[in-house]
């Protein structure tokens, strides 16, 4: 490596069962001189300089480099790769921080490279650029600090003609000057005779690596275009020739894992200057995303007050008709009644006159009764979805009551009968339909207590003869919101960290943001500690409001420590954010991703409680679920919450364990897919 700065020997590269992409490619560059990597679109010049920087491993074969350290590179990628939030000088000042250069010397190459590319005025955001002059701002990148290897992968495409003369004399100077070594591509084959030496490169492999001259010479051309015409028409004479004897002329070798190891590993795998930049880019890259920033702020709120408002609380106004016998053919409804009260010879006491009313008393108090003079049109209405239900009530209701009550277990038969209330109801809503029953047999209760009173007995005599003590946990009037709520706040806090992480990291990976970065030097420990940090922050101004809204604004119980139930949050946001890190290497499309988040949600909210409890679940699935992410959290989270339970309690500190156990799963599984994805 004396003389050369880059070798590549026996290089092969495929992507999964797809035709190779690199086929026992050998290449040498020299120091101080510019190698022009020519060749059609699909012939691998892209995979080779990929190789070559460190974004991928070749499957075989190997990359030697005469630099020692990665902010030696000059990396300026076929894609934009620039933060369109940014303005000029502030991606200019991110970079030098990459490369370690000071502010003054970040400011001085900033001026000379500006002047020599036409950058524009460097206070303006990337996205209000044009494309070529992004893509000026984007190798101004790669020159910024001045490294001794520049890889520039078509770098003039879109440029001004005298620009892109202006950047060839530039890069002549650097490599005939300076001693830089420079590999560049380029579609234009004619503004390559520049280059001190040219590699044509067809269907993964070189063809030639001569100087221009020698190339044309050798060729017996005058153009460039020609020479390679020649040479490509060669090599695919050759290959059918072969083909036709049967010859196999490029056998892919066996591949063995790790056989061919990065060119350059990380100078080191934390460094605060690093890890600062990052940061700095993340907090302004949040800022400058106003709408994300709401979403992830104001939704979670949003969310809760939804759910606080409209999600577990008895329904209310259900229209529900009765038919009483006793008023029809006397009056059309109660307050026609020419008394209220009429003396019992049965009961020896004043009781009300109708009972049938004193029933639709109490049951008005939960129910909007409607009533019907005829049950035929009422049944009629409750098919036609009109009203719940129909109840009816015979004609001589009040006397069989007061019989039941007097004569005891020597009522007739027909009083029985006629003492009973019948009902026909839609039972189509399987909460609806218990509420309303609920509501029936508390309302009769209420009204044979309210007949006990009347006439001096005491009211418990008309009570069932069950009594409900003050509840261990909740209350005796159990709201269905705050047993579900736990399943609520850890099912989103999951899914908001997720969607943040996943769609921050694939936004730099859509982009070739993370590459150009991490070929920069910045290591996957500085990226994620700089995430974290703003996940962080931002995790805890969702859970703030979250925890505003369900338990300042609303009734919801917080009996436990407040302390745990924040701790139990924190830890299940990191797993959200592991299984987001998760789904960014296992899919490759921000669509999928989504698909991904939002059935994971959907399954939690259907396994955690949220929806139903898991005791009717099939005895199988109650197996499995309490092992699903977040599940055991949710208990975890309800125990602590509606119990009081501390951290020593089982249901506690499993919910703790899950997590823990989730997000070293995810973190480790993301890992093997990394390394397995740069071999592959």
């Amino acid at each position: 490596m004396d003389d050369n700065m880059i070798e590549v020997r026996g290089a092969y590269k495929r992507y999964g069962k797809q035709p190779p992409v690199l086929r026992d490619l050998n290449m040498t560059v020299k120091k101080g001189t510019i190698y022009g990597l020519l060749g059609p679109s699909g012939c691998g010049k892209t995979t080779l300089l990929s190789c070559i920087v460190g974004k991928r491993h070749l499957d075989c074969g190997y990359v030697k480099l005469g630099i020692t350290k990665r902010k030696h590179f000059g990396y300026m990628p076929q894609d934009i790769a620039l933060f369109q939030e940014f303005t000029i000088s502030e991606i200019f000042t991110f970079y030098g921080s990459l490369y370690g250069m000071t502010p003054g010397r970040v400011t001085k190459r900033a001026d000379e490279i500006s002047l020599m590319l036409e950058i524009p005025n460097r206070t303006r955001y990337i996205h209000s650029l044009s494309g070529g002059q992004q893509r000026r701002v984007s190798l101004a990148v790669a020159l910024l600090h001045g490294p001794p290897l520049l890889i520039l992968d078509e770098p003039t495409v879109g440029m001004d003609p005298i620009l892109c003369n202006t950047i060839w004399e530039y890069l002549v100077k650097l490599a005939h000057d300076q001693r830089i070594t420079i590999v560049i591509t380029t579609h234009y084959i004619e503004e390559a005779r520049q280059s001190n030496t040219i590699g044509l490169m067809r269907r993964g492999q070189l063809l030639s690596e001569e100087s221009p001259k020698q190339l044309m010479e050798s060729q017996n051309c005058n153009n460039l275009e020609t020479a390679f015409l020649e040479l490509s028409k060669k090599q695919h004479d050759l290959h059918k020739l072969e083909k036709q004897k049967g010859i196999r002329y490029t056998e892919y070798p066996t591949l063995t894992r790790n056989s061919s190891p990065l060119p350059l590993e990380s100078d080191e795998w934390f460094s605060f200057p690093r890890f600062l930049a990052q940061l700095t880019k993340n907090i302004k890259w949040t800022q400058r995303n106003i709408g994300i920033l709401l979403f992830i702020l104001l939704l979670p709120s949003l969310q809760s007050y939804f759910f606080c408002a409209s999600f577990g609380r008895d329904p209310a106004h259900l229209p529900f008709a009765v038919v009483s016998d006793e008023l029809n053919g006397f009056v059309k409804s109660c307050d026609e009644l020419p008394y209220n009260e009429t003396y019992s010879p049965l009961l020896e006491c004043n009781v009300p006159k109708s009972f049938s009313c004193q029933f639709m008393k109490q049951l008005g108090r939960k129910l909007d009764v409607i009533l019907y003079e005829n049950l035929d049109v009422a049944k009629n209405d409750a098919k036609k979805n009109a009203v719940w239900g129909v109840l009816h009530v015979s004609k001589n209701f009040t006397s069989s009551i007061e019989e039941r009550i007097s004569e005891g277990i020597s009522t007739t038969e027909v009083a029985i009968d006629q003492s009973a209330i019948s009902v026909w109801m839609d039972m189509s809503n399987f909460i609806i339909a218990n509420i309303i029953r609920r509501n029936i047999a508390k309302s009769l209760i209420d009204f044979l207590q309210d007949v006990m009173e009347a006439c001096g007995i005491p009211r418990k005599v008309g009570d069932i003869p069950i009594s409900f003590n003050e509840a261990l946990y909740g209350s005796n009037e159990p709201v269905y919101r705050h047993s579900s709520a736990a399943g609520f706040i850890c099912a989103f806090v999951f899914y908001f960290t997720m969607t943040f992480t996943s769609g921050a990291i694939m936004m730099e990976k859509m982009y070739g943001l993370l590459d150009r970065i991490m070929v920069a030097g910045l290591t996957k420990a500085e990226i994620v500690c700089a995430h974290l940090i703003v996940q962080f922050v931002l995790m805890t101004a969702q859970t703030s409001l979250m925890l505003l809204v369900l338990y300042r604004f609303y009734d919801n119980p917080l009996h436990g420590d407040f302390g745990l139930t924040v701790s139990l949050l924190y830890i299940i946001a990191i797993v959200g954010i592991a299984f987001g890190y998760f789904l960014t290497e296992l899919l490759n499309e921000e669509r999928l991703i989504s698909y991904a988040g939002i059935g994971m949600v959907m399954t939690m909210f259907l396994i955690n409680g949220t929806v139903w409890p898991m005791e009717g679940a099939h005895d199988l699935m109650k197996v499995w679920t309490r092992a699903f992410p977040i599940v055991a959290a949710a208990e975890s989270y309800n125990s602590i919450t509606s119990r009081g339970y501390d951290i020593t309690h089982q249901d506690v500190y499993m919910g703790f364990v899950s997590c823990l156990a989730w997000t070293t799963f995810f973190s480790l599984t993301t890992y093997w897919i990394t390394r397995r994805n740069k071999g592959s």
